[in-house]
């Protein structure tokens, strides 16, 4: 009996056991089939270059966080990046991001005045530092700005995921800290649900023509950085309404268009030109022109001229002569052929009074006057334009001047460089400092190949003076071990910037 039951407590164990397994392996294999559904944009749109990846829709695994969205999309659309990990992922930047045609709006530009100095980027990639060192790559999930890094964030379904590229600290893309910055956000549209949409239709395979068009001028619509709220809701609208019905559109076309081309035109179009044409146009015409203009002109001109002339001439001129020339008859002739004679000055004085001759003198005065002023005037003009044009060709002179001798001076040699590793500022001292240079440019990098072939800076730094020794300062260069820096000098030429040969890289001496 003992043996009985042993053999059937280890048949239900060991049926248990399997059981169990089983449950297991199940639930793992649900477990691996839970995935959500976001739409990913890297966006590139505050240096006027539109998409780098247009609205996609993105499978993950439950629980995959937005650093996993992002390098799932850079693998599929063949882009490669630097990025830092330790202590959570960190984007530096993209490599061949950059078309190399920028055009920054002229909305970002008047922004807070930080973009006057602004320079073009020397390579293709795309990197924090590029055009202003305030610039950078920013995360956010629906609108908002990340709270934490986002290796740390989950993404969840139907999530908007954009990717943006920043010129001031995200001040220009609406996800700046303005309590930090002190810069308010641009106020921008809404393009969130538009980008959802258009992640919709993008992941349609057979997508007729008018979906297709539609979805090109909502691209178009997200792109433009100064797109209004109006703008983006209109294209929304009607993608929107494509979208719930694609099939419409492909069924419509052939019954009806083809259909109504055929039939309309041949009877319609003709009909109506070939009727109308002959009946309105010539007859308005040939009832209109000698009805109104030949009866006008025979009219009104026997009516309003003849009688004017018939009436002004003899009413006024006759009596004016009659009364004049008795009068004046002998020292007419006298009167009007010198009006600047003597004979006209002793014809008139008996005829006019005291009051006249004072109105007649003040006038030349003020006559005289006012010609002696107006060449003073004209005189100090012309005195002021020539000083104006010494003083423009004076200081273009001195520009041309000094900038010939910033070209002639050669690269910066760096003496010294020495930084605290807990601190953001480094201290350079240069051997001597360049002659007519307005100040320098300096880049680090963390390794010396980097420094050698000048790509992928860690930080890009302006310093506006031109001295031997002089201190820069950069949150990206806080706690690195090991820094490797390059320096060039500038010399603004005309409201830009003239940049001389860059220095050899130089290793930073790294303090505790």
């Amino acid at each position: 009996m003992n043996r009985v039951t042993k053999f059937f407590v280890s048949v239900v164990l060991t049926v248990a056991l399997i059981g169990t397994a089983f449950v297991g392996d199940f639930a793992k294999a649900e477990g691996a089939q839970e995935t959500v559904t976001a739409v990913f944009t890297a966006e590139k749109f505050v240096i006027g270059q539109g998409f780098l990846v247009e609205p996609k829709q993105v499978t993950l695994q439950q629980g995959s966080s937005i650093a996993d969205l992002f390098k799932k999309v850079m693998d599929e659309e063949g882009y490669s990046y630097t990025a830092s990990e330790g202590g959570g992922f960190y984007l530096e930047g993209i490599n061949d991001a950059d078309n190399g045609a920028a055009t920054i709006p002229e909305s970002i530009t008047g922004l807070a005045g930080y973009l006057e100095d602004w320079e073009p980027n020397e390579d293709a990639n795309l990197e924090e530092g590029d055009y202003t060192m305030f610039s950078g790559w920013m995360f956010s999930q629906n609108g908002e700005t990340l709270d934490d890094l986002c290796s740390t964030v989950t993404v969840q379904d139907g999530d908007v995921i954009r990717l943006q590229f920043t010129l001031i600290w995200g001040s220009d893309i609406g996800l700046g800290d303005e309590t930090w910055t002190g810069i308010p956000n641009a106020e921008l549209a809404d393009k969130e649900e538009l980008i959802r949409t258009a992640a919709n239709i993008n992941s349609l395979e057979n997508a007729d023509e008018e979906i297709k068009t539609v979805y090109e001028k909502a691209i178009q619509a997200l792109e433009n950085y100064d797109a209004t709220q109006q703008e983006i809701d209109e294209i929304y609208a009607k993608l929107k309404e494509l979208e719930s019905n694609p099939a419409e559109p492909s069924t419509k076309e052939p019954e009806s268009i083809p259909a109504e081309s055929g039939t309309k035109e041949p009877e319609s179009a003709p009909a109506e030109t070939s009727t109308k044409e002959p009946e309105s146009a010539p007859a308005e015409t040939s009832t209109k022109e000698p009805e109104s203009t030949p009866a006008e002109s025979s009219t009104k001109e026997p009516e309003s001229a003849p009688a004017e002339t018939s009436t002004k001439e003899p009413e006024s001129a006759p009596a004016e002569t009659s009364t004049k020339e008795p009068e004046s008859t002998p020292a007419e002739s006298s009167t009007k052929e010198p009006e600047s004679t003597p004979a006209e000055t002793s014809t008139k004085e008996p005829e006019s009074t005291p009051a006249e001759v004072s109105t007649t003198t003040r006038e030349g005065n003020e006559q005289t006057q006012g010609a002696i002023q107006t060449g003073a005037q004209n005189q100090n003009v012309a005195a002021t334009t020539t000083a104006n044009i010494a003083q423009k060709t004076t200081a273009t002179d001195v520009t041309n001047s000094r900038l010939s001798v910033f070209k002639k001076s050669g690269k910066p040699k760096i003496k010294k460089i020495t930084k605290k590793k807990s601190a953001k500022k480094a201290m350079i001292i240069l051997k001597e400092k360049i002659n007519g240079a307005d100040g320098y440019q300096v880049r680090f990098y963390k390794t010396r190949k980097a420094a050698k072939k000048n790509k992928k800076a860690v930080a890009k730094i302006f310093y506006k003076k031109n001295k031997k020794k002089f201190t820069v300062s950069s949150t990206k260069i806080k706690n690195r071990k090991k820094l490797f820096v390059r320096t060039r000098a500038y010399c603004v030429n005309h409201g830009k910037k003239q940049y001389g040969k860059w220095s050899d890289s130089y290793t930073v001496q790294v303090v505790k």
